[in-house]
């Protein structure tokens, strides 16, 4: 964690917006900047089809593209395959904003440690929850 104390307060506790939800990703430790970058993103996108699934639930957010209740449509979503699947479906949704990206060096060799502060905005909320219930499988 000390590694990161120059990104920011961000990789912290994501900052709060009227305009939409943050999320920070974080990588294990990766090989390369690239790797990295695609590792935090993915950790970001998992956690905008956790955030997705409590929305469907709770009935903020209604899918009208699948049938089922939201709390069967949510569940779907939480299961490993679907989530994994569900985080692919809503990429284009969610933005990286912001990057922390730290080389590290130790005994075993080279790497890098990535986080990415990511942003799905209020507008995509319904089109984001859709296209995640539809890439899980949601029927």
């Amino acid at each position: 964690q000390a590694a990161f104390k120059a990104c920011g307060e961000w990789q912290d506790a994501p900052p709060k917006s009227s305009l939409g939800q943050y999320f920070v990703g974080v990588a294990p430790m990766a090989d390369g900047e690239a790797t990295g970058r695609d590792l935090a993103m993915d950790s970001a996108r998992v956690q905008t089809v956790k955030f997705l699934g409590e929305q469907i639930a709770t009935g903020s957010v209604r899918v009208d593209t699948v049938s089922g209740s939201g709390a069967g449509v949510a569940s779907t979503m939480s299961q490993q395959g679907s989530t994994e699947r569900a985080a692919a479906g809503i990429a284009a949704y969610v933005k990286d904003e912001a990057w922390c990206v730290v080389p590290v060096t130790n005994a075993k060799g080279n790497f890098t440690q990535v986080k990415v502060l990511a942003f799905l905005p209020n507008a995509s909320l319904q089109a984001a929850a859709a296209a995640a219930a539809q890439a899980a499988g949601a029927k």
